[in-house]
């Protein structure tokens, strides 16, 4: 059975380790699951502290990739300092104003050095 946070979860959850760098992909669409087209426009990614939705611990300006995709580089630097559990919401937002999010869980583990 999905409960609500199921649904608002619509993003696989993340799991890395403190201090890595990668490439994150986001495909744009609507609530009919049709690509939107994202050539104009701006993206972004945010991450804050899970429960604490109101404090940004993250947040990254996106490429576009393709027409309905764009992409989120994380650097060393990025995630170094960071550990836990996160929500992270990747954001469109098209030349009209209109929105488009969607959201999902990081989880960050301490790096073994």
């Amino acid at each position: 059975m999905l409960t609500p946070y199921d649904v608002i979860n619509s993003l696989e959850e993340l799991v890395m380790i403190a201090g890595d760098s990668t490439m994150l992909y986001f495909n744009v669409v609507d609530n009919d699951d049709v690509p939107v087209d994202i050539s104009t426009g701006t993206s972004s990614w945010v991450l804050s502290p899970y429960g604490d939705e109101t404090s940004v611990a993250l947040t990254k300006s996106g490429t576009i990739e393709s027409t309905s995709q764009f992409s989120i580089e994380l650097d060393t630097a990025d995630t170094a300092s960071l550990k836990g559990k996160f929500v992270q919401q990747c954001v469109h937002v098209d030349f009209l104003g209109k929105e488009f999010r969607k959201q999902g869980l990081v989880t960050i583990v301490p790096r073994i050095d």
